[in-house]
C-alpha cells in the first residue's frame, strides 16, 4: 500500500506520480469513462477492457514493467523507434504504466521527455507506441477530468 497525502510526494518504481494525476486519483476521476467513442477518439482504437489504476494498481502493474523481461516479450513490449509515429519504442525504465485500454494495450507516461511534466503513450495494436497527448494535463482534459 502507498500512502497518499496532499502533502506526500508519492513514487512508483523511483518515478513521481504527476500531482495533477494523483488528484483525480483522490477525487475518484481517474477512472475510464463508460463512452468508448471517447476513448476511441483519444487513443485511436477501440477499448476492449479499459482500466485506469490507482496507486496500488500502478505499483503493481509496475513491479514485472520494470524488472527483468524474457526477451520476446520485451521485444514486443518495448518495440522500436518510429519517426513516422513517435516514440514507437518505450523504456520501461522511463515509463510508468497509468492503465490500459484492454489486454496488452497498456498506457504509459513516458519520463524520457521530462522528469517533471512526462508525455503519455499508447502501445497501439498495428503501430507500436504512439504519444496520445504531451502530458497528463492535456490527457485529463480530453478525457474531461479537468
Amino acid at each position: 500500500m502507498v500512502p497518499m497525502t496532499d502533502e506526500t510526494e508519492v513514487l512508483v518504481g523511483g518515478l513521481r506520480v504527476p500531482e495533477l494525476l494523483l488528484k483525480a486519483i483522490r477525487k475518484d476521476r481517474w477512472v475510464a469513462p463508460s463512452d468508448p467513442a471517447l476513448l476511441a477518439s483519444i487513443f485511436g482504437e477501440a477499448p476492449q477492457q479499459p482500466t485506469f489504476y490507482k496507486v496500488n494498481g500502478m505499483v503493481r502493474e509496475n513491479e514485472s514493467w520494470h524488472s527483468e523481461m524474457e526477451p520476446e516479450t520485451r521485444e514486443w513490449y518495448v518495440g522500436s523507434k518510429s519517426l513516422e509515429s513517435p516514440p514507437g519504442d518505450i523504456d520501461p525504465a522511463r515509463s510508468l504504466l497509468i492503465g490500459d485500454m484492454g489486454p496488452d494495450q497498456p498506457f504509459a507516461l513516458d519520463y524520457r521527455t521530462s522528469d517533471s511534466d512526462p508525455s503519455v503513450v499508447y502501445l497501439r495494436s498495428d503501430n507500436g507506441w504512439v504519444e496520445i497527448a504531451p502530458n497528463i494535463r492535456a490527457l485529463l482534459s480530453l478525457l474531461g477530468v479537468v
